[in-house]
């Protein structure tokens, strides 16, 4: 499956906005959701100085969000759409909180019910949060836009494999479509659902 990360990203940097350092938000000063403990961190397994986290480096900030959030929920591993959500959550309630939540998840579900149950489960935890006076009406609206994003992302990649199957199914068939053995012609897409 095609990595999604760098699309992700894009939408997670919008979430997170630029510098930040509001006194009620426990995580300090952050830039683009990384935080100045974090950052310090990164720098030093880099063997760099650290430096105040308003400095951080695009290059830095794709390197932090790859392996330190979208490796380690296994997002590459994930059906589109929930690959989104699981590691938007682990930027914003950490990657540990993430991977308990997709752990407990009904694997029997479909895709998008599968998406509107992270979301579900995840603004649960969110509101329970102390600083949900604070924080909880741009919370809310951020898992609204997570999930609208990611089941567009999942409609989008279901209808590209329709198409797919479709094209390849005409380029088998260039004299007309398939015949079953009562003479009924045969579906061009596919019966499973994408992404199993």
């Amino acid at each position: 499956m095609q990595s999604d990360f760098e699309r992700c990203l894009a939408n997670v940097i919008v979430s997170e906005g630029g510098y930040s350092d509001d006194r009620h938000d426990p995580g300090g000063a952050t830039m683009n959701g990384i935080t100045q403990v974090e950052y310090d961190s990164w720098r030093r397994g880099q063997g760099l100085p650290v430096q105040w986290v308003e400095r951080l480096s695009t290059a830095e900030r794709m390197s932090i969000y790859k392996t330190e959030y979208w490796d380690r929920v296994h997002a590459d591993d994930l059906p589109v759409g929930l690959d989104y959500c699981v590691f938007d959550e682990g930027v914003n309630s950490g990657v540990a909180r993430a991977l308990r939540v997709l752990k407990a998840m009904d694997i029997t579900q479909s895709p998008e019910e599968e998406i509107r149950h992270f979301n579900d489960v995840r603004l649960l935890f969110l509101k329970g949060l102390s600083t949900w006076k604070y924080f909880g009406n741009g919370w809310m609206a951020r898992v609204q836009k997570v999930e609208d994003i990611a089941l567009r992302m999942l409609a989008e990649f279901q209808e590209s494999q329709i198409k797919t199957a479709q094209a390849s199914a005409q380029a088998a068939t260039p004299n007309g479509p398939l015949m079953g053995s009562a003479g009924a012609s045969l579906p061009t897409s596919p019966n499973t659902t994408p992404g199993e």
